[in-house]
């Protein structure tokens, strides 16, 4: 905004006095033109700045208005809420947000203590979060629950910050009900998934893109003979030979490509020992892979006696089907010879 020279504006002042006094004392001389003239013309430009400036000022006063009301909604309107808060935690200033929040108009909050609407459970974190923020003028963040009228409200993420007075506390306060909600859910549903898993008569193993474990259950510690810190330091490759992984490598490709991908390979675990698994994996949403173990070397090792006991009773059905065969054309040829004898024939 332009401003007017105030120095300029006095000495204009004095220059018209001193026209003034001299005019007085020489009553009969008259002001000579140019002197008059250029006076008028300066008090004129002084006059046209002082009515610039004028409207200068109404314009600014008009656009400071409308940016106060515009600041106003905003605060108000915000999704947040906003509180002012003393050094004893009074409530200076508060939006419609945070009114809502309390359940009360503002014109009964204003003044109240900000600590009343904090649930028990909750008021000594408030109580250390304000603390700090007064003695550190850093900003902080807790998380409390809202009670109105004894029932619990709403759970909030309050952020606080000293005022530039370094008497107020600014604070914003955020809801989190639905999302601490949701938190919990997951949290309950991963206890319980957790449970089913060790649960499960199969060893559980999931691991990240590039197949180190980051979850194992109890069968695949018992499977494997690893502990768990060890199993979670470990690769999936790690559990079988390299002759092993040369035939049957792991089909990273196909988990990728969304497939649910079926083996059966030789386990070597810890004590040197081998066991035959069958392997289901699967890639997860999230990039991970699980795979689930079944020991199958009983089932195995009763296929192959079931196989050599199938070859045995094979063995013994040949011997004897052939030994029927010659029994058949011994007991022809001998009645072949008692015909020739023209006795009667036996068989």
């Amino acid at each position: 905004m332009k401003k007017v020279d105030e120095n300029k504006a006095v000495l204009l002042r004095r220059m018209a006095e001193t026209l003034i006094k001299k005019k007085s004392l020489q009553e009969k001389s008259q002001l000579q033109e140019a002197e008059a003239m250029a006076l008028i013309h300066e008090l004129q430009v002084h006059q046209v700045e002082l009515e610039i400036q004028n409207q200068e000022l109404i314009e600014a006063k008009s656009e400071s208005e409308v940016a106060r009301e515009k600041y106003t909604e905003l605060y108000d309107f915000a999704p947040s809420g906003y509180f002012t808060l003393s050094r004893e935690g009074d409530i200076k200033e508060i939006n419609l947000c945070a009114a809502q929040m309390l359940g009360k108009e503002r014109k009964y909050l204003k003044n109240s203590r900000f600590g009343f609407f904090i649930s028990d459970e909750t008021k000594p974190i408030f109580n250390n979060f304000l603390d700090k923020v007064f003695k550190s003028h850093s900003r902080e963040i807790c998380e409390v629950t809202l009670s109105v009228n004894g029932k619990v409200s709403v759970m909030v993420q309050l952020t606080g910050k000293i005022s530039d007075n370094k008497n107020q506390c600014l604070i914003s306060a955020v809801e989190i009900t639905e999302q601490k909600l949701a938190q919990e859910e997951i949290q309950n549903n991963e206890i319980h998934y957790r449970m089913l898993l060790e649960l499960a008569t199969d060893a559980f193993f999931q691991g990240n893109i590039n197949g180190d474990f980051i979850t194992v259950n109890s069968v695949a510690i018992e499977q494997t003979g690893f502990s768990r810190d060890e199993l979670l330091k470990m690769n999936m490759k790690d559990l079988f030979s390299d002759e092993i992984l040369s035939v049957q490598p792991l089909q990273y490709e196909k988990l990728r490509s969304g497939e649910v991908v079926n083996n059966e390979r030789d386990l070597i675990r810890k004590d040197g020992t081998t066991i035959t698994v069958e392997m289901k994996s699967r890639m997860m949403p999230d990039g991970t892979f699980q795979s689930f173990f079944r020991d199958i070397t009983e089932r195995k090792q009763s296929d192959k006696e079931l196989k050599r006991k199938l070859n045995e009773l094979g063995i013994y059905y040949e011997l004897a089907i052939t030994r029927e065969r010659k029994m058949i054309a011994l007991k022809s040829e001998i009645n072949m010879l008692l015909s020739r004898l023209g006795e009667e024939l036996k068989y």
